[in-house]
């Protein structure tokens, strides 16, 4: 988990950079033009096409996202963070599984009233990272917890539909698609590491769900 820390450590602060340099931008962007955007909470599922993530292949999920812009700016800055995860049981194995992405892109908003409702594409790149449990229960030896764990850069796209209610309330629905294949180099037992394991699986996948928040 050390390198999956390093590596998100490093991209919070690229976002708080970036939103600094949106925030910098209201004092120096021209005149007649104004700082817009939207804070909002996400929350659907997520599912895993790799045969690897069964039986938690289906997971929940949960993020946020940050988009912002200047009026005159033709496109939007998209900053987002979702986390994904679910336990089951196959053949008398729990399997605990996991993801997160930072999101990091761009936004494009359409219609004829963007003020009232709006529909948006979106893409850009993701930093996605995943752990993967498996618990084996031994009636002598007790449990024994095999992890695997990874991180890797990759690509998302999405789509989506929005409501503005109020002036500043926003609702909507999104459908976005994740991919990056993961390298699997090593494996931990009982949080330990025990050696090096060869193999790649997709922690990526197919994003769907509602969310709420404030326009400004």
């Amino acid at each position: 988990m050390k390198k999956r820390n390093k590596v998100f450590v490093f991209l919070f602060v690229s976002v708080l950079l970036m939103f600094n340099f949106g925030c910098a931008t209201i004092v120096l962007g021209s005149e007649g033009s104004k700082f817009t955007g939207n804070i909002n909470v996400f929350l659907g599922s997520k599912a895993l096409p790799d045969p690897a993530w069964k039986p938690v292949e289906s997971q929940n999920e949960q993020g946020f996202n940050l988009n912002f812009k200047m009026s005159n700016w033709p496109i939007s800055v998209q900053l987002e963070y979702l986390q994904s995860s679910k336990k089951g049981e196959l053949y008398g194995i729990d399997f605990e599984g996991s993801t997160q992405e930072l999101n990091i892109g761009i936004l494009k908003f359409y219609g004829k009233n963007p003020e009232k409702f709006t529909y948006f594409l979106g893409a850009g790149f993701s930093q996605i990272s995943i752990e993967l449990d498996y618990i084996f229960h031994f009636t002598y030896a007790g449990d024994i917890k095999t992890t695997i764990e990874g991180s890797q850069m990759g690509i998302w796209a999405s789509g989506g539909l929005m409501w503005i209610l109020y002036e500043h309330i926003n609702l909507g629905l999104e459908l976005k698609v994740s991919t990056a294949k993961i390298s699997i180099n090593e494996m931990k037992v009982n949080g330990s590491y025990t050696g090096m394991v060869t193999g790649e699986i997709e922690g990526g996948g197919f994003h769907f769900g509602a969310f709420v928040g404030y326009h400004f």
